[in-house]
């Protein structure tokens, strides 16, 4: 009788040893994901914050009043940017934005040192 009652105490110890470690091994995972996604935000948030020292405008992440301090781009050339980015995704690269109807090849030239793309 006493064995049995040390088996099963055993057995249980065992079974709730296993389950803590596999829940363990689950948080950690999920723990190291969190932690990626933190650094890729503050990469971006990096990038960001390097852009408006340099006077850089990013075409990708800009805001309508953003685009509108690039040379000769209004609300409505800016508008036109936006409206292009959420139909076809973000621009891979700085040509990309010639695209877009309202910005040619002289609007460009104007802006190409001052725009950027991540």
């Amino acid at each position: 009788m006493r064995l049995k009652k040390y088996f099963l105490f055993t057995f249980i110890l065992f079974i709730s040893l296993g389950l803590t470690l596999s829940v363990s091994a689950a948080d950690k995972k999920s723990g190291d994901k969190d932690q990626t996604i933190a650094v890729e935000k503050s990469s971006d948030k990096e990038k960001q914050k390097a852009d408006s020292i340099s006077g850089k405008i990013n075409i990708n992440t800009a805001s309508q009043k953003d685009l509108e301090k690039l040379k000769k781009v209004g609300p409505k050339t800016a508008n036109a940017v936006i409206e292009y980015r959420k139909a076809h995704g973000p621009f891979k690269k700085v040509e990309d934005i010639k695209k877009v109807k309202g910005i040619g090849d002289k609007i460009f030239e104007l802006n190409k040192d001052l725009m950027v793309v991540h």
